[in-house]
């Protein structure tokens, strides 16, 4: 049995381990609901977040495809047998579903990233 002298009596250092594992686990009983719940609020707060940032690159992102797609749709009806205009209009057209498909992708991977939290 190690004992330590510190001053007149004697300090035994099974029972300063004793007191360290006992006061160890009842603050772990009272400090993990507490801790739990903390994690818990980070958790909402952080998918809160990721969805507010995920809403607003789709609403960029489409408010920018979906008026390019109706001008394009516009040039390729008015183009007539300017074929310049027509693929222009065409490109316009195809560019503004790339689009609204990538703002399909952020929302996908914002509600991917939230199921794995």
């Amino acid at each position: 049995m190690a004992q330590w002298s510190a001053g007149m009596e004697r300090i035994d250092t099974k029972e300063i381990f004793k007191i360290m594992i006992l006061t160890f686990v009842v603050l772990n009983v009272f400090v993990s609901p507490v801790a739990a719940d903390t994690a818990d609020k980070q958790k909402k707060e952080l998918k809160n977040q990721m969805n507010q940032v995920g809403d607003f690159l789709a609403i960029v992102i489409a408010a920018v495809a979906i008026p390019n797609g109706a001008f394009g749709v516009f040039q390729y009806m008015t183009a007539g047998t300017d074929s310049e205009q027509s693929d222009t209009g065409r490109k316009r057209i195809r560019n503004s579903f790339i689009g609204v498909a990538g703002a399909t992708a952020v929302m996908t991977a914002v509600q991917l990233l939230n199921a794995l939290i």
